[in-house]
């Protein structure tokens, strides 16, 4: 057993620390699941219903909370990179749990909306996930990063199912209001203890190396199991001039239009075809499993193909989850056919999300460069569910809707593929980093 700087218990002299922040992050993904557009699905149709005000009208709150977290994310993610997330994820945990325990008590949808764009201020929902957990973890990890990444990425989708199952039966026992207090409760408690007990900035603030291990005394260089990664750091105005950049950006763009507009009204739209709620649900918990072991999959692919690859797979393979909607019947075989197909693609999409700013931009400032990019995301993200809305509100058929969700999502699978790495400049920092290869 080992002390390490500023950590509050002893650590197994064989474990890499960089693990204990993994799992710190896999449990605040765990209840941060409560905050993506598949559990708020699920409160869609009974919150609708009970304050009267049309699904289109209602889905503005999901959109005020994401507007909410790209306004946010440029702050945040500077913060993170120059403090990391631990007293942020305090307050954070705080300030979202109390503001979804209030939606119990909100009977006007002013306040709903409020409270809404309140929890989502803090960074803890977005697209690919919360840049509280998400951006910490490429800090602590190269040569491993794609596991690493897998895995809380992992913990975000069975939160998604948890979560799930909890709204679910919650909802038919005690009504939403209730839900509301528990999913709060959840976030605050765990958000919190996480943050503080787990989460630290970098590997080099406890005097360690990115994915393991203790660094190298003077004139020992070239022993013991170490390789050397030369990884160029950008600087946030040397990345937002690439081209890539903003390919990437426009491309996840469209992928987060057709993801959220999808997601947000696929519930109703399967009930709607006579399937009960609880195997919609059923159906649905589906997607977020899956995404577990796919995450897993593509996270170690990522390490050994070009990433564009997986960008592709994402875009193409979410699109075609689209196509068993489009032809959707009232048999359930239509809801697991897409479900299975989603949810497998799902993750490559999170792998691309979150890999793809340090691996073409380095460790250093990759908290900056996220923060800034995220609000694009966030504003297309913001548009899918009006906009989804009152396109099945117009009449138009559901079959058309999702024709168009396939076709953004195949446009930006497309786009991703022909992103090739930047070249970075010679003013960008060259840092060659020992990395352990027995550690963790």
């Amino acid at each position: 057993m080992r002390r390490l700087p500023s950590v509050a218990f002893p650590v197994p002299d064989r474990l890499y620390y960089g693990w204990i922040v993994v799992t710190g992050s896999v449990l605040i993904n765990f209840v941060a699941g409560a905050m993506t557009p598949i559990v708020f699905s699920f409160m869609l149709g009974p919150m609708s219903q009970d304050l009267q005000v049309s699904k289109s009208e209602f889905s503005w709150a999901f959109t005020l909370r994401v507007v909410a977290g790209g306004i946010a994310a440029p702050v945040i993610g500077i913060l993170i990179d120059r403090h990391g997330s631990r007293w942020m994820g305090v307050v954070s945990g705080v300030v979202v749990g109390v503001s979804l325990i209030a939606l119990s008590a909100s009977h006007h949808l002013w306040m709903i909306y409020l409270l809404f764009f309140v929890s989502g201020s803090m960074g803890m929902s977005g697209p690919g996930g919360s840049i509280l957990t998400m951006v910490p973890v490429t800090k602590w990890f190269i040569a491993k990063r794609g596991r690493a990444i897998a895995m809380v990425s992992g913990g975000l989708a069975a939160g998604v199912a948890g979560n799930i199952l909890l709204v679910n039966w919650l909802i038919g026992w005690l009504g939403w209001r209730a839900a509301w207090v528990v999913l709060g409760t959840n976030m605050a408690v765990v958000v919190a203890l996480a943050s503080f007990f787990l989460m630290r900035r970098s590997p080099e603030d406890l005097g360690l190396l990115p994915d393991g291990g203790a660094p190298e005394p003077a004139g020992a260089a070239g022993h013991g199991k170490r390789r050397r990664i030369a990884e160029r750091d950008w600087t946030l105005g040397e990345a937002l001039r690439t081209p890539a950049l903003w390919m990437t950006l426009g491309a996840l763009a469209l992928l987060a239009i057709g993801q959220n507009g999808t997601l947000i009204y696929r519930t109703t739209f399967f009930e709607e075809k006579g399937i009960s709620s609880n195997l919609v649900a059923l159906g649905t918990i589906v997607d977020p499993l899956i995404v577990i072991f796919s995450g897993i999959f593509f996270g170690l692919l990522a390490e050994r193909v070009p990433l564009r690859f997986i960008g592709l797979m994402a875009g193409a393979g979410m699109g075609a989850g689209t196509i068993p909607m489009i032809f959707a019947t009232s048999n359930v075989a239509f809801l697991f056919a897409h479900s299975l197909t989603w949810g497998f693609f799902a993750g490559a999409y999170m792998t691309m999300m979150n890999l793809v700013w340090p691996t073409y931009y380095g460790r250093r400032a990759v908290g900056a460069i996220r923060g800034v990019s995220l609000p694009v995301m966030v504003a297309a993200a913001a548009t899918a569910p009006p906009l989804f809305g009152y396109l099945l509100d117009s009449g138009i058929g559901a079959p058309a809707v999702w024709t168009i969700a396939l076709g953004l999502l195949g446009a930006s699978g497309t786009i991703l593929f022909f992103t090739r790495p930047p070249k970075a400049p010679q003013s960008a920092h060259l840092a060659e980093r020992p990395v352990a290869e027995a550690a963790g």
